[in-house]
């Protein structure tokens, strides 16, 4: 609260623009049912309207007015509420974790959901009132998640709980899909949750089935394979192979034409080669920002035009390649390592791959960067029997204090549309994004 306190006080931004400001969809004069839902189905954002984020919208309006401040409140007490179920979510995960115990695993879910509320990269996700949208379909998938784990913890509990095993598996067909749909009505993201779900049953769980012993535990033993449950692999048949599918077959006839791109600076072919690198920039951005890296208006970005056309892009394709490498010997060795880095590359599927999006945006990391902190947080805060446990102690730490300076800074400039033009012109000097900017101010 008090990091981003100072950033409520500033204005609308970009998007803000067009969806809310100039919006006289999501500015009601009443409550009554017929002005709600046309206020939730006036969004020009997308196909889909995302109702969910709309009506937020509405409310807010009715309430304050068109005041940024409380819409800005409203993120950051969202923002909070998702750190909450970071840490829930994370604390779950420590304790499934089959190849090790986490002794202070309550103290490392919380320093994963303090480092994930103070990251710098998330930022937008807060102040940027539009993006209200992003944090708010994570609301519903970090909830499935949650019910995921507590399902499938259940399905591998002690036998002696009658019920528990269907009980589970029911529980966990529930978090994948109500979720994902109540997700969706805020924005199209949500999508993913079943993907997530997929990856941690694959890292932690191993599609197992409850092994039919006085015995069995949710932790199997390291390098067992349990016995796969068709349940489970059905399910995910269901919910996630059966759609990409079809959804793959209804739109790559329309990505291969060269009209759909016709409005892009990139075709499907340099955008793929781009966002190697920018996904590389994101694990930057992430874990080791700084002020002229997270610049909001990215529209001076290099397009990638050949492996070599910059040189990075075969160096970010190589660091990517490398990257899925270690995800997949970390699987036995470090789970919640290995889970990490899926979850985070997973996380870039819809938005850095064959999709025509704009290239880049800082908002796209909101779970994303989550996965990151899964996987170097743990190794970081580690028990006092681990080796060099006060420099990985003091190097989490300095991480913690500049993630926390750097947001602080971010958000102080937000407080103020001038400061705000100032901040982004001495970040991203040879943007003209932020022209806009200075003309509102």
């Amino acid at each position: 609260m008090a990091v981003y306190w100072p950033g409520l006080s500033g204005g609308f931004l970009f998007d803000d623009y067009p969806n809310i400001v100039d919006n006289k969809g999501v500015q009601p004069h009443d409550a009554s049912l017929p002005s709600l839902v046309g206020a939730a189905l006036s969004s020009p954002a997308s196909d889909f309207k995302r109702p969910l984020a709309s009506l937020s919208f509405a409310i807010n309006y009715l309430a304050t007015g068109l005041d940024p401040y409380w819409m800005k409140l409203t993120n950051l007490l969202l923002h909070l509420l998702n750190g909450w179920l970071v840490c829930l979510l994370s604390l779950a995960l420590l304790r499934s974790d089959p190849a090790r115990r986490h002794p202070r695993a309550s103290l490392v879910a919380v320093l994963i959901a303090t480092g994930w509320m103070l990251l710098p990269i998330n930022l937008t996700a807060v102040l940027y009132v539009v993006q209200r949208m992003e944090s708010m379909a994570n609301l519903f998938v970090l909830l499935g998640l949650l019910g995921y784990v507590a399902g499938r913890r259940r399905m591998l509990g002690p036998v002696g709980r009658a019920g528990s095993n269907w009980g589970g598996f029911i529980l966990c067909a529930i978090s994948v899909t109500v979720p994902t749909t109540l997700g969706l009505l805020a924005k199209e993201t949500a999508v993913m949750l079943p993907l997530y779900a997929l990856l941690i049953e694959w890292m932690l769980f191993h599609f197992g089935k409850l092994l039919e012993t006085p015995a069995s535990s949710a932790r199997p033993e390291p390098g067992h394979l349990p016995r796969r449950d068709p349940r489970v692999i059905g399910l995910f048949v269901l919910i996630l192979a059966l759609p990409m599918v079809a959804g793959l077959a209804w739109l790559l006839p329309g990505l291969l034409k060269p009209e759909t791109w016709a409005a892009r600076d990139f075709t499907m072919g340099t955008r793929l080669l781009s966002e190697a690198r920018i996904v590389v920039d994101y694990i930057a951005w992430t874990l080791l920002p700084t002020p002229s890296a997270l610049s909001f208006y990215h529209d001076d970005f290099r397009i990638s035009t050949g492996l070599l056309a910059p040189w990075s892009t075969l160096a970010s394709i190589v660091l990517l390649v490398a990257l899925v490498a270690l995800m997949l010997w970390l699987r036995r060795r470090a789970p919640l390592a290995a889970l990490g880095i899926s979850l985070f590359l997973g996380c870039q599927l819809l938005t850095g791959t064959i999709l025509p999006l704009e290239l880049i945006y800082e908002h796209r990391n909101y779970f994303a960067s989550f996965g990151l902190l899964l996987a170097i947080v743990p190794l970081l805060a580690v028990s006092r029997n681990s080796r060099l446990p006060l420099p990985r102690h003091v190097l989490l730490a300095g991480l913690m204090l500049c993630w926390s300076l750097l947001t602080a800074l971010t958000a102080y400039a937000w407080g103020n549309p001038l400061s705000l033009a100032e901040d982004l012109a001495a970040r991203a000097p040879m943007s003209p994004g932020f022209y806009p900017v200075f003309a509102d101010s």
